[in-house]
């Protein structure tokens, strides 16, 4: 049978299919032993879409007469709605096409060990790829929780020696990880901050400023990169060094 042309505007029929851009998925009324003759195409009168020109198209029976129709389209195509045919050996199809806005943030490493002395300046950086459709934003300023290497399995391990039961067990455990807080660490982007675009990747760098307080030893924190969550794990060597002035009194003087 021969494939049908666009189809009078009085005789086409209206469907919407939904979803995110791996995944976009709607019904449609046409009978399962005709689906493989479907084709999508731009709406009649208008420009090809760049987005939906790369499209693949995959169908699957639905029901006596209809057909499930499963768009295939690029992991950045941008969301929002827009208009197609779908062309089939049978008639035509108007369909309204939404692509569901999604975030997808590759971060590596996702741990990061670094060492300096307590007041110190340590540089960091990560690589940032936006694998979703919506722009992420990477901030410039964040801040760092540190604790103790190994808090957790700390507490959890006062929690089941002690002689306490029930809540008093897990307040032994909240007051264990409350107990191995150490100081609050600032991040300073220097460098890949701002709007990360679909598609698009960055190296970001950063300045972790070392609480000159932080005792020497293993500490961690998390750094939260546009959503994913980056695990610094710090060395604290030793204090900062401080600088002696010498006096300016004069010899001699009382």
């Amino acid at each position: 049978m021969a494939r049908a042309g666009r189809a009078a505007a009085s005789d086409v029929r209206v469907s919407r299919l939904v979803g995110p851009p791996g995944a976009v998925v709607g019904v449609v009324d046409v009978p399962p032993d005709q689906r493989t003759s479907i084709v999508l195409v731009p709406p009649a009168s208008k420009k090809p879409d760049e987005v939906l020109s790369t499209a693949r198209v995959l169908t699957a029976p639905a029901g006596p007469a209809r057909t499930e129709v499963r768009l295939l389209l690029a992991d950045d195509a941008p969301a929002g709605e827009r208009g197609a045919q779908l062309l089939w050996d049978g008639g035509a199809i108007d369909v309204r096409i939404e692509v569901l806005g999604f975030q997808a943030v590759e971060v590596r490493p996702l741990v990061v060990p670094v060492s300096g002395p307590a007041g110190a300046i340590v540089p960091v950086s990560v690589h940032a790829v936006n694998r979703g459709n919506v722009p992420v934003e990477i901030a410039k300023v964040a801040v760092l929780a540190f604790e103790e290497r190994e808090t957790l399995e700390h507490a959890i391990a006062a929690g089941l020696s002690g002689k306490a039961t029930g809540l008093d067990r897990w307040a032994v455990v909240a007051d264990t990880v409350a107990a191995r807080q150490s100081e609050a660490a600032r991040v300073v982007v220097t460098d890949g901050a701002g709007t990360l675009a679909p598609a698009a990747d960055a190296l970001v760098a950063a300045e972790v400023h070392v609480p000159a307080g932080l005792g020497a030893g293993e500490h961690a924190g998390t750094w939260v990169v546009a959503g994913v969550r980056v695990r610094v794990e710090v060395q604290v060597t030793a204090p900062a060094p401080t600088t002696r002035t010498r006096s300016t009194r004069a010899k001699g003087s009382s």
